[in-house]
């Protein structure tokens, strides 16, 4: 076995998802996934077939983004391997129905860095081993009061969540009392003027 590094090739600032599935109709599912999820979404995907002919398919809204999603899946020439570029949205609006796609089987990543795929080549074909990341460069600290603000906001959550049926509105509303006590002095520290 041989393993070889791959980089995408893709503009800077640009969004891509990297993930792995199992079926001939993933391009069609992904799709459909994408503008289901976000109507006008700008994007591209390709998908490396695993057996007959191998053939790379694709589809996509952005011409674009389907050629440079078309090119990057034939640089990588790895079975059962997707990829979607996109434009003007996150991963983050459209990763959840990507997963939920029947045929997904995992994500590799979901980000705008720069990425460089690992390939493990065989006899018999091509396929991810990971995605390397950046190597952390130090541990952040918490911003004062983070952690104190979180369990305040827990606690009013758990609140609501134990509160009984029966209570109605007026009981949610007492319950959400202290989550509102707690924005108003997060907006009063940070100098914000409430209306």
């Amino acid at each position: 076995m041989e393993l070889v590094t791959v980089p995408l090739e893709k503009p800077e600032d640009m969004n891509c998802i990297l993930g792995q599935s199992h079926f001939i109709k993933t391009v069609e599912d992904l799709h459909e996934a994408m503008v289901n999820a976000v109507p006008m979404a700008k994007f591209g995907i390709a998908f490396c077939e695993a057996s007959q002919d191998c053939l790379v398919r694709y589809s996509g809204t952005d011409p674009g983004l389907v050629e440079l999603a078309k090119k990057n899946a034939y640089a990588l020439a790895a079975g059962h391997v997707f990829i979607i570029f996109m434009k003007d949205l996150f991963p983050l609006n459209v990763l959840n129905a990507v997963k939920n796609v029947n045929e997904v089987c995992r994500v590799f990543c979901a980000t705008a860095n720069p990425v460089e795929v690992v390939i493990a080549q065989t006899e018999q074909g091509r396929g991810v081993r990971h995605r390397p990341h950046h190597r952390q460069r130090g541990i952040a600290q918490p911003a004062h009061g983070e952690l104190v603000v979180l369990r305040r906001a827990d606690a009013a959550l758990v609140q609501l969540a134990q509160m009984d049926h029966g209570a109605g509105v007026a009981g949610v509303g007492r319950a959400l009392e202290p989550l509102d006590r707690l924005a108003g002095g997060l907006l009063a520290a940070l100098g914000v003027e409430q209306r």
